[in-house]
This record gives C-alpha cells, sequence and structure tokens, in this order.
C-alpha cells in the first residue's frame, strides 16, 4: 500500500461531533490489488484512528481534578492530627510540686581533699550519708 493519507477531516455530524477521522484521496495501483481480508484490516486500523478527542481530554482532566483534591485532603487531615498531637502534649507538661524532675543536676563546690590515681576524695557534709572518693569523669568543673 503505497497510499498517502492527504488530510484529516473532523466529522461534523450531531452523533460524532468532535471525532476525528483519516481521508485518503489518492488511488493508488495497490487498491485494486486488496483482497477482501485486507479491506477489513484496514476498516478496522481506520475505525481505531479515530478518536473523540474532546472526550480523552475532559476524562484526564476529571481525572487529575480528583487526584489534586484527594492530595490537598489528606494534606489538610494530616496538618489537622498534628495539631491535635501538639495541643495535646502541651495540655498535659504541668509537673508536680516537689518533683526530683526539676532539681539541679549538679550539687557543690566542694573542698577537695586528696587525689589518688584518677579519683578525688571531696569534703561532704554529713548529711549527703555517700562515700567521699569520686572517679575523675563524675566531678565537673
Amino acid at each position: 500500500m503505497d497510499a498517502d493519507v492527504d488530510a484529516i477531516v473532523i466529522n461534523d455530524d450531531d452523533d460524532d461531533a468532535g471525532m476525528f477521522s483519516i481521508a485518503n484521496d489518492c488511488h493508488s495501483e495497490d487498491d485494486d490489488a486488496r483482497t477482501d481480508e485486507d479491506n477489513v484490516l484496514l476498516a478496522v486500523h481506520t475505525k481505531h484512528a479515530s478518536v473523540n478527542k474532546g472526550e480523552s481530554a475532559e476524562k484526564f482532566l476529571l481525572t487529575r481534578e480528583a487526584v489534586v483534591r484527594f492530595v490537598q485532603d489528606s494534606i489538610a487531615d494530616a496538618v489537622d492530627k498534628q495539631k491535635r498531637n501538639a495541643v495535646d502534649l502541651l495540655k498535659h507538661a504541668v509537673t508536680n510540686v516537689g518533683s526530683s524532675k526539676l532539681l539541679p543536676k549538679c550539687i557543690g563546690p566542694f573542698r577537695l581533699l586528696c587525689r589518688t590515681g584518677n579519683a578525688y576524695k571531696i569534703e561532704l557534709p554529713q548529711r549527703m550519708r555517700t562515700h567521699p572518693t569520686f572517679y575523675v569523669g563524675r566531678l565537673r568543673p
């Protein structure tokens, strides 16, 4: 088949509004040699070549808008959930009066009595009731 496609024609019929089809205006020598099977194949392929561009574009836009709405709703739900969690965390941040959570971490200063290797013996008050020798890593300047 050496026949060339000369034009694409837009059908103006009411039932085929917006349909494209291929028009073949030239006649070649191969047209006479076609069998019925070739004619059926040609008819099938030209039928599939005509596509309603308006409907597929509209379907694409509707699908895209639905996806965008879904993503926006998901983001809004996630933001609301994070706000609720943040408010709940801030609500329950009260500590008990007298709890040890906010007490000072270090006490002192104390007078050094002697050094034995990597340990220091310090002068502690009697009320602390602990051994006065500490490893150097446990002491702060």
